[in-house]
């Protein structure tokens, strides 16, 4: 077994029943093109490197881990790096395969708590730039952060993070996993979603001050938007937006619409 770097924060799924429930949330079949986000010591990929006819992509940090993936199975293609810093598109050959009819990549991942959220701002970039090219996402994060999510707004999870994600993608909440699930156990539970690209091209255009609305607006969740934006000239009334609402009571449409108002 490769020796486990602890610096990665690594947690090794080793439950099976949740092997055999992620892998039916993937639904592999001939023709996919699938990414594996740490594919650790191949809890996941031992499966997709038997099915004929699938293009799988492993990115995986600890260059030990790598090493035994690609004695373990070698059909399997293994980039040792760190996904945050990886060329998505070069990864994902979007160039070469812009105009094929499988560019529908789908992403899979038992991700590192510490990662997640700077994943996902990299995933909606790659989005934003690349329509069209990631079909389908299944992730499993903390579930705490799982829960913004798919958060609702005017709830407590409601966040700066909710609203970017759903002004891209769809999130589903398809099962929790529980710590003694993962050798060694995390402190915490987990969630898996699939999460789905919006075609809503609408949201392909996003305000480059959306990001600096948001920090406003939920660095005083609980005052009225009149206040919290008191130092800009807003006509709330021509925007169909009360003034009275608080930041958590609108959704990610009116803050598009407030972010292109204010630039």
């Amino acid at each position: 077994m490769a020796h486990v770097r602890k610096r990665f924060g690594q947690h090794f799924l080793s439950d099976s029943i949740v092997i055999g429930s992620l892998l039916r949330a993937i639904g592999p079949s001939r023709g996919d093109r699938i990414l594996e986000i740490g594919p650790g010591r191949g809890a996941i990929s031992r499966h997709l490197a038997q099915l004929e006819d699938v293009d799988y992509v492993g990115v995986e940090i600890d260059r030990d881990l790598v090493a035994f993936l690609r004695e373990s199975y070698p059909d399997i293609k293994v980039h040792c790096e760190d996904i945050l810093k990886a060329d998505l598109e070069q990864i994902l050959a979007v160039e070469n395969n812009r105009e094929s009819a499988k560019t529908n990549w789908k992403i899979i991942g038992n991700l590192p708590y510490n990662i997640s959220s700077p994943l996902l701002m990299k995933m909606i970039e790659f989005l934003r730039t690349n329509p069209g090219v990631i079909g389908s996402m299944i992730f499993m994060f903390q579930k705490e952060l799982a829960s913004r999510l798919i958060a609702s707004k005017g709830s407590k999870q409601w966040s700066k993070l909710s609203i970017y994600s759903q002004l891209f993608m769809e999130a589903e909440l398809l099962f929790d996993v529980h710590p003694e699930s993962f050798s060694p156990p995390p402190k915490v539970m987990s969630s898996v979603l699939r999460i789905t690209p919006r075609e809503d091209q609408e949201n392909q255009s996003i305000p480059n001050n959306l990001s600096a609305i948001l920090n406003v607006a939920f660095s005083a969740r609980r005052k009225t938007l009149q206040n919290v934006f008191k130092d800009y000239s807003v006509d709330w009334e021509a925007l169909q937006i009360r003034p009275t609402s608080r930041p958590d009571q609108l959704g990610e449409k009116d803050y598009l619409k407030l972010s292109r108002a204010l630039l």
